[in-house]
């Protein structure tokens, strides 16, 4: 049965037809099956649903039409197969034993009292339908079994907004320890409902509310102990946003603010039985099902402006697009979208479809179907692995199936959802290909979605083309067996893989029919949801369209969408449904069009789902109606476990292909058009515009030609002063900005736009403040912005926000341009400060860029100043390295560099001083040269022959200012050996470098006397003078002496080798015990390159066995989950069970391995980082050489930037000076002592410092 073209307005008529339909397929198949009839098809046609069945040679239709209340049925008799329209879906014969005439009674009259049965079930039962019973604990009656550690529930049929809620529960006779009762309220699973819990051991209450992926107690309070076998009378009654609570008499539990706006009411037990009576709920049922998810951006993030900001654009999602009148406007649209959408993936132009070198490795027999295992290459050296069901006893070719997978945590081969699916298709008769997508299952190694994302958006590709792209060379090497039918193609996947199955549909013609499941959303909904995951995010999609014209530029294929109730990402499927149709409806297609919720479930692919699906490929591929379909669809005896490895591809020691980014420099060499160097003055002018405006391209909006506006400005003006102006540059969007005025003796010299979004850059030369002092002594005005996402702008799930940015349209790089020039808007409007030579100056690898780049398309800039910006784009692809998405505008690489974008700024003056990789690391002097002299002609042909500078020694303030400046170098010694790493800077300048790998130097500073300080860890600073000669270059040599050695858990931290240096890190079973090092470094989904940890290989899960975490943000202090971080802050999160399960628990330990023999300072510090309920709670300790020597419990919050500390215990330390020899061990520890996970998170900063004599030199 499918739901197509299900009426959307009333959630109860839907559920009725469903029901009295139900009903009637199930008497029918009953019947059928002696009278040698079946079902043939059920089908919606508008309003109408059509059962159609076969009476030996004949076929009969039963029309349900459906008129407010009323169910009528009429019979209506096919006689010839072949003279029945498309309604009738034909099927086999059989032998039959009874009469026609006789069957045709019999069934005529089984199908009145069928529909007769359906409508009285489905109008006189209560929605609520156990009203008294008793519910064992390993019982399966309502949704499913209650083990010891879960829940299991029984729920209404309906959704409720306002109601009341009433029955009585017996005390159970049994007080055992975790027994517990619950009522829910609003439920839509067990992560979206208010849940009243009853905890029979301790007699109390507990409201709880799971909302939006989050968990909070919302009230406990005592009840009076009852005797056992007393009945606990229960009243819950819910009004808009307040519910309340009565047992007996008494009002025990009254809550405001609900945020969950409906649900189903129900029952649930855990580790006991549940005796009830008398159950009723009254109220009206929700006019539609709801959605909890997505319907509302949370109230935290509408206070935050960026949030606000994008909330807006998305709301804007709705009507942006046009209306579907005619087809020809429609396929232009269509034209248009499918255009952008494959640029924005880096597929137009489509890739050369090279030979896919596919071969067969391995092959499983499972009775009524081969698995054969499948390698193939998508592009060349690029292998996919991939598993083929071939079905035995089917007459071939035969229909296939691609069938995507999921972005599953686990081998997606193997989890039941998966598996489940393709059994059931091969089952069925088709030839199903599955194969592992990008950075997934035996392809993990190519990198997480997000990671490879961040690095080719540089180049106009996206993680998502790449996947589309296997899919359609997957259907070639399906077109290439002989098993298989190429007129019939279907496609279908859940999750990722529904994601997968929309698009590939779109791009692939040989796909005839589709079913993409939990993938029904649209950008707008993913804002108001704040979370990410892998997929959904094409880089400007919005500039397009948005999924649901996705889904409508479909037509007229036939496309079945799938979805659960309260699944998070299928919450606007009849949206899409309505919007798709619109489209279909121009071909006369609407009944190619259909959707399936399954009320029951969320995120998944159902056995429900499985079997609509494959009734819908049924009739659209093969043109019959299987009755067995369920039957066949059944696979849960047949799934293979993980463990097992049955299903691995790769043969052992093979090798796995060519890296992603040797795609990227492929796409990079076939579509790269960078412009060629200039030879002529008119030729450098016309390169300069082009340049622009390609740049403008990428921009996306473009600021208005007038000022912002101002909503604070405290006008202060004068020697010294400071000026505090708050700019609103678009949408409510505050811009914080500070103009800086130098003292009374200065001339002044210039504005200064100074733009620094982190109060140090790794590589700065100084601190932000410094700089600008430094800058004010020179007689510079300074204006300071703080543009959006950066000082009190950051948002909250700032990668969430990024991702989101960027499928809109609006990424961060852009948008923060658009606010550089609105300040210079202001700016330019201010009486003070509109005749002042304007200077933009970015420091940091990003800020470096982001000016540069504003240079380029905005002439009112005198002059840029890159300092420590990234030394160009194609960097980060020669060092396969992963910038963050604020770092560029996507697509960039596709049209220049960074010295392209230098030269479009001639002949105005362009300062570039010690630029970085993409690793932050230094750029060498040639390296420098190497891709910034491109540039030289440009400026020499424009004039501006003396305004280009760049290296490693520039003095960026002298330079801008035309102040002489000399080279000084040298070599530094410490103990005769080469001071390698050493940092050398000119006091008082800014200036500084690091000595190579010789201990040598080189800078250049302003001529006269310099002081040199020599500096860097295991050294002892040291001072030298030297005089400094206009255009000359000076030696001096200097020693530095070593100190004592020093160990630090997070400066030393490595998230490439395990163990480093002195550094183990893995969890012990006991104290003392073997430690298991953990052997894989994984950055975590929600903050790629932010916060990451060391854990078990592959499928060993963190929360198991524990791990050692790191935050390594830009930002100072960060909310990760449920924790608060430091920057660089090292924490140990205790894995097994909990408090109450110590036969789990395990030690989570950061080893030091001792590489001396000698004394250490031993100081270790431990603090609870979990912020939400009563914080953390764990058992830490320091063990040596395996007994133990310090043990402390940490329960509560240390306090961060964020929230205050909370607590009894939330810190404790050990100090000590140990004597070691080489080899020995300290082992520092962390334990389980909580029930909930978030509670076993500890901060751990650990330092060790060598005592006693100092080493000889």
């Amino acid at each position: 049965m499918t739901a197509s073209g299900a009426d959307s307005s009333s959630y109860r008529d839907h559920r009725a037809r469903i029901s009295a339909v139900a009903a009637l397929e199930c008497l029918w198949g009953s019947v059928m099956a002696t009278c040698d009839c079946g079902i043939l098809a059920v089908e919606s046609l508008r309003e109408d649903r059509v059962i159609t069945a076969r009476l030996g040679s004949a076929a009969v239709g039963f029309e349900v039409r459906w008129r407010g209340k009323v169910w009528r049925a009429v019979q209506v008799l096919y006689f010839a197969l072949e003279n029945v329209g498309q309604r009738v879906v034909y099927g086999t014969m059989g032998e039959g034993k009874m009469h026609s005439s006789t069957r045709w009674i019999w069934c005529g009259l089984v199908s009145w009292f069928a529909m007769e049965m359906a409508i009285a079930s489905t109008w006189k039962r209560d929605v609520w339908e156990p009203q008294s019973g008793v519910w064992q604990t390993d019982a399966d009656s309502g949704r499913g079994k209650s083990l010891a550690a879960e829940w299991g529930e029984m729920v209404s049929t309906a959704w409720y907004g306002d109601l009341d809620f009433s029955g009585s529960i017996v005390v159970p006779a049994a007080e055992r320890q975790g027994q517990q009762a619950a009522i829910l309220v609003r439920y839509a699973g067990f992560s979206e409902c208010y849940k009243v819990v009853l905890d029979w051991s301790n007699w109390r209450v507990r409201l709880v509310e799971n909302h939006n992926g989050k968990s909070a107690e919302l009230a406990v309070v005592r009840v009076d102990r009852m005797a056992v076998g007393a009945t606990m009378r229960f009243h819950v009654r819910v009004r808009e946003q307040r519910l309340t609570l009565k047992i007996g008499e008494r009002s025990i539990v009254a809550q405001a603010g609900l945020r969950i706006p409906g649900g189903r009411v129900g029952l649930a037990v855990r580790s006991g039985e549940m005796q009830f009576s008398n159950l009723a709920v009254t109220g009206s049922p929700s006019p539609d099902y709801v959605f909890h998810y997505n319907y509302a951006l949370p109230a935290a993030l509408r206070k935050q402006p960026l949030w606000h900001f994008l909330n807006e654009c998305g709301d804007e999602l709705r009507t942006r697009y046009p209306a579907f009148r005619t087809r020809d406007q429609f396929e232009s649209y269509r034209q248009r979208l499918l255009t952008g959408v494959r640029r924005s993936l880096g597929l137009d132009p489509w890739p050369a479809k090279s030979p896919l070198k596919a071969r067969l490795v391995g092959k499983l027999d499972r009775g009524s179907y081969f698995i054969e295992k499948v390698l193939f290459e998508s592009q060349p050296g690029f292998k996919v692995d991939a598993l083929l069901y071939v079905p035995k006893h089917v007459d071939f070719p035969a229909p296939a199936v691609l069938s995507p997978a999921g972005h599953w945590w686990d081998n997606v081969f193997y989890p039941d959802v998966e598996q489940g699916r393709h059994i059931g298709l091969v089952k069925n008769g088709y030839v199903v290909l599955v194969y592992d997508p990008i950075g997934q299952g035996e392809r993990a190694w190519l990198g997480p979605h997000n990671q490879l994302r961040k690095q080719i958006g540089l180049a106009g590709m996206d993680a998502s083309g790449l996947m589309f792209w296997d899919s359609i060379r997957a259907i070639d090497y399906l077109c290439s067996r002989s098993e298989v039918d190429t007129s019939k193609i279907g496609v279908t996947g859940v999750s990722g893989g529904g994601f997968n199955t929309v698009h590939t549909a779109l791009f692939d013609p040989r796909v005839k029919v589709c079913a993409p499941n939990g993938y029904a959303t649209t950008i707008e909904a993913l804002v108001k949801r704040a979370t990410y995951g892998c997929c959904g995010h094409t880089p400007n999609l919005c500039l397009y369209g948005d999924h649901g014209e996705l889904y409508a530029c479909l037509a007229p294929k036939p496309t079945l969408i799938l979805g659960g109730y309260t699944d998070v990402v299928a919450d606007r499927l009849l949206p899409i449904y309505a919007r798709s149709q619109a489209a279909y409806r121009l071909y006369g297609a609407e009944e190619s069009l259909s959707y399936f919720l399954d009320p029951d479930v969320g995120h998944t692919y159902s056995f429900p789902e499985r079997v609509r699906m494959i009734h819908f490929f049924n009739k659209h591929l093969r043109g019959i109606y299987d009755p067995d379909v369920a039957v066949k669809a059944q696979a849960e005896n047949e799934l293979l476990k993980r463990e097992s490895g049955l299903l691995k591809v790769f043969p052992d020691g093979a090798s796995k292909g060519v890296a992603v980014v040797e795609l990227v420099k492929s796409f990079l060499q076939r579509n790269q058009k960078i412009a060629s160097l200039p030879t002529t003055r008119a030729e450098a002018r016309e390169f300069q515009q082009r340049i622009r405006k390609d740049l403008i391209s990428h921009m996306g909006d473009i600021a208005p030609a007038s000022p912002p506006r101002v909503l604070s400005d405290d006008g202060v003006v004068g020697h010294q002063a400071v000026r505090n102006i708050m700019l609103e540059t678009e949408r409510q969007i505050p811009v914080p900005l500070q103009v800086h005025w130098p003292a009374q003796d200065s001339p002044i010299r210039g504005l200064v736009i100074y733009l620094q979004m982190s109060a140090r850059y790794p590589n700065g030369s100084r601190p932000k403040r410094e700089m600008i002092q430094a800058l004010l002594a020179e007689g510079l005005v300074v204006a300071d912005p703080q543009v959006r996402g950066s000082g009190t702008t950051i948002p909250a799930a700032e990668p969430t926000f990024q991702l989101l940015s960027l499928a809109m349209g609006k990424h961060l790089f852009a948008t923060r341009i658009f606010d550089l020039l609105r300040v210079v808007d202001f700016l330019q409007a201010d009486s003070d400060c509109q005749k002042l030579k304007l200077t933009l100056w970015g420091e940091g690898a990003r800020e470096g860029m982001m000016a540069l780049y504003a240079a380029a398309i905005d002439s009112r800039f005198d002059s840029v100043v890159a300092t420590h910006g990234l030394i160009s784009y194609q960097n980060v692809i020669d060092q396969n390295g992963t910038p963050n998405f604020d770092w560029y505008v996507p697509g960039i690489l596709r049209n220049a560099d960074a010295v392209q974008i230098a030269a479009a700024v001639a002949p105005r003056r362009v300062i570039i001083e010690a630029p970085v990789d993409v690793r932050n690391s230094p750029a060498g002097e040639q390296a420098i040269a190497a891709h910034y002299a491109w540039a030289d002609p440009v400026f020499r042909l424009l004039g501006g022959d003396t305004q280009y500078l760049y290296g490693v020694q520039v003095d960026a303030i002298a330079a801008l200012l035309e102040i002489p400046t000399g080279t000084v170098y040298g070599t530094l010694l410490a103990g005769g050996k080469p001071a390698v790493g050493a940092r050398v800077e000119v006091l008082g300048s800014g200036v500084s470098t690091t000595t190579d790998d010789r201990g040598q130097y080189a800078l250049t500073a302003r001529v006269g006397n310099l002081t040199l300080r020599g500096s860097g860890r295991g050294y002892t600073p040291q001072l030298a003078q030297v005089i400094a000669v206009s255009g000359d270059r000076t030696r001096r040599d200097f020693d530095l002496r070593t100190v004592a050695r020093e160990w630090s858990l997070s400066a030393d931290f490595s998230q490439r080798a395990n163990p480093n240096g002195a550094w183990t890190f893995g969890y012990q079973s006991m104290r003392g015990g073997v430690l298991t090092r953990y052997r894989e470094f994984k950055w975590a989904g929600a903050y790629p390159d932010q916060f990451g940890f060391w854990k078990p290989r592959g499928g060993g899960s963190h929360d198991r066995f524990g791990s050692v975490d790191i935050y390594v943000g830009a930002d100072g202090s960060a909310l990760y989950g449920l924790h608060s971080y430091d920057r660089n802050q090292v924490s140990l999160h205790a894995g097994g069970g909990t408090s109450q399960d110590d036969v789990d628990r395990v030690y989570t330990t950061a080893r030091w391995t001792a590489p001396l023999d000698g004394k250490v300072r031993v100081h270790a510090q431990f603090k609870g980082i979990a912020y939400r309920g009563t914080g953390t709670h764990a058992v830490v300790g320091v063990t040596v050489n395996r007994i133990p020597k310090f043990t402390a419990q940490v329960d509560g919050f240390a306090g961060g930037a964020h929230v205050g500390p909370m607590g009894p215990n939330p810190v404790a330390s050990y100090v000590e000076v140990l004597s070691v020899a080489v080899g020995d061990t300290i082992d520092f520890t962390c334990l389980s002592n909580g029930e909930q996970l978030f509670e076993r998170y500890v901060g751990c900063d650990v330092t060790l410092k060598e005592v006693g004599n100092r080493p000889k030199e």
